[in-house]
C-alpha cells in the first residue's frame, strides 16, 4: 500500500462551515486576561519518530498533517516545536555531533533545525522530488544528506542547503528508506517500493539493483546492523522480512511466526544487534532476538489493531518508543514487553467541529486529519474515547446532532456521509442518492422545527434529505463547491450556503430555487462560516477568508463588514451566546475574537493558545459556562462570562 500524500481540507463547524487556512498576518489586538484550558484529545496518527542520540530524553515526533513535537523528558510531556507547515513528515534526523541541528523529511521537502526545534526552514534548492519520504547522513562527514522521495533520489554536501539529483540508476522510482553504512558511509542502501532494493558504492553516484532473493520489490522499509554492516534487513508490503549478510548480494526470508503480514517499520537495538523490532499493519509490533530467525508478538498493552508507522530506541535505558496509526505514541521499558501511553501535550488531532450535548453531557469531537473520525467526552474534555466504529476513519469535516433526540448524529466526511443512532458509538453510511465517484460532505445543517430534514452541501452542490438520511436528492447549486450552510430555525425551507469562490446563495424554497445574496462582499469571496442569530432571524453573520466577519441585518440582501479588529484574518467558524452578556465569537487563523457590540468591533480572548492556532469549530456549554475551541492544537475551554 502506498503512502499517498493527505489533501488537508480545514473546516470548521458552527451549524457547519469549512475552513481554508490563511497565512496572512493580522494587526496586533489585545487579549483579555482569561486563559485557555487545554483538553486534547492526545495523540495523532505518527509517522515520524526519532531519539537524540547523545541525550535520549529529547524526542521528535511528527503526527500526521499537525506539524513537528519535541519532548524533554522522554515522551512524558510533549511541545509543539517552532512554527512548520501542517503538511506530512515522514522522517526526522539529527546531525552527527550536533544533536542541536535536526532534518526533517516532509511532503513539501527538507526541513532544517539549528536551534533544537524552535525554529525551522524549508530547503529544497536544486532539489528534483520534493515529496521526501527517508533521510540517511553521512557520520563522518556530516554536511553529506541523501534524501529518498516519490521520485528519485537527492544528495547534499553542504548540510542540506543545497541539493543535486543523485538518481542515476534508480530514475524516477519511490524510495522508501535509505540505509547508510556506518562504517564505509560511500556504501549506501535504498529501497523502492516499485523494484526492491538498489546499492550505491560511490555516495550514490550511480546505482545498481541489489534484490536477488527478495521474492516482493515493494520494500517498506530497511535497516542495516550497526556494528557488522553487511547485514541488512528489508521488510516488504506481503512477504515478510529479508535479511542478507553479505551486502545484497543474495536475500533469504527470515519470517518465521510472521505469517502473511503486511510489515512496514523495521528498528534494530544498537547494543543488541540481533534483537530486531518489526512494526506491521494492523497485527501491532513484532521482535526477533535470533537476527530474524524466530519472530514474538511484541504488543501487549498496545491498542487492538494497531499500525506501528515509526519506532525508536533508548538502547542505553531498554526503552522502545512506537508511533502507532490513530493512536499516538507508546512507550516500552522493558524492550517491548508491555505498553503505555506517552501522548501527553500531543496535540496531534486536528478538530473541525465540535458537538456540545447537555443530556447526557457530552462533547463530540470531529477530527479531520486520517485516523479517529471522533471522540467523545462525558467530563467537559478531561477524557475522551475514539467512537468511529464502522466508519473507517476517514477525515471528518462536519457534525450536527438531532435537536430533538442527543443519540442521533450526522457526520460528513471525505468522500462519505455516516449516521449514528446510539450517541456515535457505532455508525452506518447513510448517502444513498448521493452523487457516487469522490465527493466530500463539508457542511450539514438541519433544525429543531423538522429534525428529519437535513440540508448537506458538497463538492458538487447543495444535497437534501427528508427523511432522516435514509435517502438523498439533489437541491442544487451543482456546479458549485459548497463550504458552509445555515437552516433558520423555525423554516427548515430557509436556507443559506457559503461558496469556495461566489459568496452567500439563498434557497427560500427548500433548495428547489437559489438567488445570489452577495451585494457589498468582495468578488469571489470565500465564505467559510455562516450564523443565522438565534432570536433575530434576518441577522445573519458570515466568516470569509481573508477578510474577517460581515454582517448583513436584511436576511441576506446586503452586507456590511463587521471586521474592525480583525480585517484581514480568515474566519471558519462563529459563535453567538445570548444572555445578560451577548457576545459574537469567531475562530480564525489567529485565535479566538470576540464582539460585544454585534461585530462592530473584535477583540483577542484569552491567552494560553498555542501561536500557530487555527480555530475551526467553537461551542457553548451553557450549564457550565464554557467556550470551547476547536483547531489544529485540538481542544481548549475558557469561561464565560
Amino acid at each position: 500500500m502506498k503512502r499517498i500524500c493527505q489533501r488537508h481540507i480545514n473546516l470548521s463547524i458552527a451549524f457547519s462551515t469549512i475552513a481554508m487556512v490563511s497565512f496572512i498576518l493580522a494587526p496586533p489586538v489585545l487579549c483579555d486576561s482569561k486563559t485557555w484550558t487545554p483538553l486534547g484529545p492526545y495523540g495523532g496518527s505518527i509517522s515520524a519518530l526519532e531519539i537524540d542520540p547523545s541525550n535520549p530524553k529529547i524526542i521528535y515526533t511528527a503526527p500526521e498533517g499537525v506539524g513537528l513535537f519535541k519532548s524533554t523528558d522522554g515522551g512524558g510531556h510533549w511541545k509543539k516545536t517552532g512554527p512548520v507547515a501542517p503538511t506530512l513528515f515522514f522522517a526526522i534526523k539529527f546531525q552527527p555531533g550536533n544533536s542541536q541541528t535536526v532534518y526533517a523529511a516532509s511532503a513539501q521537502g527538507f526541513y532544517i533545525s539549528d536551534d533544537g526545534g524552535k525554529t525551522w526552514r524549508l530547503s529544497n534548492s536544486g532539489m528534483k522530488a520534493t515529496y521526501l519520504l527517508a533521510i540517511a547522513v553521512d557520520p563522518v562527514i556530516p554536511n553529506n544528506i541523501f534524501v529518498g522521495a516519490w521520485g528519485g533520489l537527492g544528495k547534499s554536501t553542504d548540510g542540506g542547503r543545497t541539493w543535486a539529483d543523485a538518481s542515476s540508476g534508480i530514475g524516477q522510482k519511490s524510495v522508501q528508506a535509505l540505509a547508510l553504512d556506518p562504517l564505509t558511509p560511500s556504501i549506501l542502501y535504498a529501497a523502492t517500493w516499485e523494484a526492491g532494493i538498489y546499492k550505491s558504492t560511490n555516495s550514490g553516484g550511480s546505482w545498481l539493483q541489489a534484490s536477488a532473493g527478495i521474492q516482493d520489490v515493494h520494500i517498506r522499509d530497511l535497516i542495516i546492523d550497526p556494528t557488522r554492516p553487511e547485514i541488512l534487513y528489508a521488510a516488504t508490503d506481503s512477504a515478510g522480512v529479508f535479511k542478507t549478510v553479505d551486502g545484497g548480494k543474495s536475500w533469504t526470508s527470515v519470517s518465521n511466526g510472521l505469517g502473511g503480514l503486511s510489515c512496514f517499520r523495521l528498528l534494530a537495538d544498537p547494543g543488541r544487534p540481533d534483537t530486531i523490532f518489526l512494526g506491521t499493519q494492523g497485527q501491532g509490533i513484532f521482535k526477533s532476538t535470533d537476527g530474524g530467525a524466530n519472530w514474538q508478538v511484541s504488543s501487549t498493552d498496545l491498542p487492538p489493531y494497531s499500525s506501528p508507522y515509526a519506532l525508536s530506541i533508548n538502547s542505553r535505558d531498554n526503552i522502545v518508543y512506537a508511533g502507532l496509526f490513530r493512536s499516538g505514541v507508546y512507550r516500552s521499558q522493558d524492550a517491548g514487553a508491555k505498553w503505555v501511553e506517552s501522548n501527553f501535550g500531543l496535540t496531534g488531532h486536528s478538530v473541525s467541529s465540535l458537538i456540545v450535548s447537555a443530556k447526557p453531557r457530552k462533547l463530540l469531537a470531529g477530527i479531520q486529519t486520517y485516523g479517529p473520525s471522533v471522540f467523545v467526552s462525558s467530563n467537559g474534555g478531561a477524557a475522551w474515547t475514539m467512537s468511529n466504529s464502522g466508519m473507517n476513519y476517514p477525515p471528518v469535516y462536519s457534525l450536527v446532532m438531532d435537536p430533538t433526540n442527543s443519540k442521533i448524529l450526522y457526520s460528513g466526511n471525505a468522500g462519505s456521509l455516516f449516521k449514528s443512532t446510539d450517541g456515535g458509538e457505532n455508525w452506518l453510511i447513510a448517502d444513498t442518492g448521493l452523487a457516487r465517484g469522490y465527493r466530500s460532505i463539508y457542511a450539514l445543517a438541519l433544525n429543531r422545527a423538522s429534525p428529519k430534514t437535513l440540508y448537506a452541501g458538497s463538492d458538487s452542490g447543495v444535497w437534501k434529505t427528508t427523511n432522516s438520511a435514509a435517502t438523498w436528492k439533489r437541491a442544487g447549486l451543482n456546479k458549485w463547491n459548497i463550504l458552509t450552510l445555515a437552516i433558520h430555525k423555525t423554516n427548515p425551507d430557509i436556507v443559506y450556503c457559503g461558496t469556495a469562490s461566489d459568496g452567500v446563495f439563498k434557497s427560500a424554497t427548500g433548495g428547489k430555487t437559489w438567488f445570489r445574496m452577495s451585494k457589498g462582499l468582495p468578488n469571489n469571496l470565500a465564505i467559510k462560516a455562516l450564523l443565522i442569530d438565534p432570536v433575530v432571524g434576518n441577522l445573519i453573520y458570515a466568516g470569509t477568508e481573508n477578510t474577517g466577519v460581515f454582517k448583513s441585518t436584511n436576511s441576506g440582501k446586503s452586507w456590511q463588514a463587521a471586521n474592525i479588529g480583525m480585517t484581514t484574518l480568515s474566519v471558519s467558524s462563529l459563535l453567538v451566546i445570548r444572555g445578560t452578556q451577548a457576545s459574537l465569537w469567531a475562530g480564525t487563523n489567529k485565535g479566538v475574537f470576540r464582539s460585544v457590540d454585534g461585530g462592530a468591533t473584535w477583540k483577542k480572548v484569552g491567552k494560553g493558545l498555542p501561536a500557530d492556532s487555527i480555530i475551526y469549530a467553537l461551542a457553548y456549554e451553557s450549564a457550565k459556562k464554557r467556550v470551547y475551541a476547536g483547531g489544529n492544537n485540538g481542544v481548549f475551554w475558557i469561561s464565560w462570562p
